[in-house]
């Protein structure tokens, strides 16, 4: 197994992040045309199933991003937590699946590849889902690890209370001085004037 780094985590994380937004945009352009090309009989309808239609592949991204941003602090929640997930993907994959097959249709794929283009972009997304799901487990361990050995070497970002090390400890302030302290002082005579020259 390879060690990754914080870093490379993070980037792993916005790459796999990046192809789901894709594969939402994608599902959501599907789903509002397959919804604008349905006979309404109002105008408030066409909006309605328009806005409906997107519903599916948005919960779909805002679950995954709470479930790989909020730490898992309880395992059975956790677990519950990802079914749910992986259930309202599934859904969302099924919903996306017919109007993307419709619109296939409409746009003159009949020779069997409309039953293919969904199943390229709604696995797409699915395998982004559990994979942010998987990387957001690897940064909480990655970032543990990394932790731990900040602390063996003395590097930690913050120290114990009462720790006595010298990296930690505040700066002592040196008092500057002026250099009119160091000038010798010149007593000053009092009531004695100076002598006058009589040419």
């Amino acid at each position: 197994m390879n060690v990754l780094s914080t870093r490379q985590v993070r980037n792993l994380q916005r790459g796999v992040r990046g192809a789901l937004v894709f594969g939402i945009l994608s599902s959501v352009t599907a789903n509002v045309i397959h919804s604008l090309t349905q006979p309404h009989d109002q105008t408030w309808q066409v909006w309605s199933s328009a806005g409906l239609a997107a519903i599916a592949p948005i919960v779909l991204f805002v679950t995954s991003e709470m479930v790989t941003r909020i730490p898992m602090h309880s395992k059975v929640l956790g677990v519950f937590r990802l079914l749910i997930t992986l259930i309202i993907a599934g859904f969302s994959g099924w919903v996306s699946y017919r109007h993307m097959v419709d619109v296939s249709v409409m746009l003159g794929e009949i020779s069997g590849s409309q039953f293919f283009y969904p199943l390229i972009i709604d696995g797409m997304m699915i395998v982004a889902t559990i994979s942010l799901i998987e990387l957001g487990r690897i940064a909480t361990k990655v970032d543990d690890e990394e932790k731990k050995v900040e602390v063996e070497k003395g590097q930690a970002r913050k120290c114990k209370p009462g720790c006595t090390c010298k990296r930690h400890a505040p700066r002592k302030r040196t008092r500057r001085v002026s250099s009119k302290a160091h000038a010798p002082k010149i007593p000053a005579q009092i009531g004695v004037s100076q002598p006058v020259e009589i040419a």
